[in-house]
């Protein structure tokens, strides 16, 4: 090899190496915009839900779900634990439980129990008739308003009209979570969203 081809090759190969720095950053920009951007797209993807009798659509995404689905939500939990039986009732409470955000799931475990024992212990069977819901614009809770009709055997007892509060949870998965489900009381109102 002469001194001159070893000064071309030299250049050569110092050309292709600030080649090489200058596209290296400019290509890791470009991976790590891509990887952020599937990130967004995965984190905040609608994921539709049918339910069996298609009656109108349901979406839910991470932090947030549409209102229909919030409702219907709400309504199948408090009509799980307050359309009840002594027989039924541990059965309903368990199928609710299963939807309790982890945090949440002692409190909302130890009031429920309370309210089967006091169900078991007076004989009481309830049936939730709902009237009217208010759900806030983004907020993920509802807020019901109805009738809770209690018999003890055949005997009608006093029919309550009551506002229960629903609150959820959705985490990044787009998984729903109860966060409360009592009744609507002016120290739930404090702490609450959906007004």
């Amino acid at each position: 090899m002469t001194p001159e081809k070893a000064g071309n090759e030299r250049d050569h190969l110092k050309n292709k190496l600030r080649w090489h720095r200058l596209v290296t950053p400019v290509a890791m920009a470009v991976a790590m915009m891509a990887i952020s951007l599937c990130a967004w797209m995965v984190a905040h993807q609608r994921t539709f839900i049918s339910p069996p009798v298609v009656q109108k659509a349901y979406w839910i995404a991470s932090q947030e779900a549409s209102k229909e689905y919030i409702e219907d939500m709400a309504d199948y939990i408090l009509t799980s634990l307050h359309t009840v039986t002594p027989a039924n009732a541990e059965y309903r409470i368990q199928r609710v439980l299963k939807l309790v955000h982890p945090d949440h799931y002692g409190a909302i475990s130890a009031k429920l129990h309370a309210d089967i024992d006091t169900l078991k212990r007076e004989g009481i069977a309830t049936v939730w008739e709902p009237n009217s819901v208010g759900i806030a614009d983004n907020a993920l809770c509802a807020k019901w308003t109805g009738n809770l009709r209690r018999w003890v055997g055949e005997k009608p007892l006093e029919t309550l009209n009551k506002t229960f509060l629903v609150e959820f949870d959705i985490d990044r998965q787009g998984t729903l979570y109860v966060k409360t489900a009592d009744e609507f009381t002016a120290d739930l109102a404090a702490h609450s969203q959906c007004q």
